[in-house]
């Protein structure tokens, strides 16, 4: 299969931000932890429809034209509900 290329065709950029927060409470049997992300990226490289008349193969050409972010929070809670000699439960969530 042949692509025709772009010269001006780059790498994917990316500027990332994680930070996170871990506790442990009730004398460690409650854990909880909090994490915050964001990720933005720009020049995805994407294909980029062409003319049937220009002789492409695949009518196509990647370039550099997309752009997407993610962001969140996420939580997640954990306990040792019965911590004993012998026998153990935990709690996830």
């Amino acid at each position: 299969m042949s692509q025709a290329g772009d010269p001006d065709l780059g790498w994917e950029t990316s500027e990332q931000t994680n930070l996170g927060l871990s506790l442990d409470l009730a004398q460690k049997r409650l854990h909880v932890d909090v994490d915050y992300f964001r990720n933005n990226v720009n020049g995805l490289i994407l294909d980029v429809p062409q003319s049937p008349s220009k002789g492409i193969p695949g009518n196509s050409i990647l370039k550099n034209v997309g752009s997407m972010y993610n962001r969140g929070i996420e939580f997640a809670i954990s306990g040792d509900i019965v911590k004993k000699k012998g026998f153990y439960l935990e709690l996830i969530a």
